[in-house]
């Protein structure tokens, strides 16, 4: 699982921190009974879009091969949608997202260069 986001390097403790707070408060309370509405509701729509395009279709029988599932479910997403609760999206976070287990990566932009380094000597 990831979490990923752009910010300004100065910020990004409190982020990592904020994220780290988010995810912790999942792990314990779960999503908000809306929450969980207001996501299934974006999920449906998302996919009654992705459905009529042959891209995801063949994206999804890809993965369905790749990864030893009966690509028939591909038919069902709808049900497997309605199946979100607070419970199991709490469940799921305690067992993807662990404690004791996390990278922090940060890719800070290169530092300014100086304008006098690796320029070459003036010929004579």
């Amino acid at each position: 699982m990831t979490v990923a986001f752009g910010s300004d390097p100065a910020r990004v403790d409190t982020l990592v921190q904020a994220a780290m707070a988010e995810i912790q408060r999942l792990r314990d309370e779960g999503p908000s009974a809306a929450d969980v509405q207001k996501d299934q509701e974006i999920e449906r729509r998302e996919l009654d879009v992705a459905l009529q395009q042959n891209g995801v279709w063949t994206g999804s029988i890809l993965t369905s091969l790749q990864f030893g599932i009966d690509p028939r479910r591909i038919a069902h997403r709808r049900e497997r949608i309605d199946l979100l609760t607070t419970e199991n999206l709490r469940d799921t976070f305690r067992k993807y997202f662990p404690t004791n287990r996390r990278t922090v990566i940060s890719l800070l932009p290169e530092a300014a260069a100086d304008p006098g380094a690796g320029a070459s000597p003036a010929r004579q």
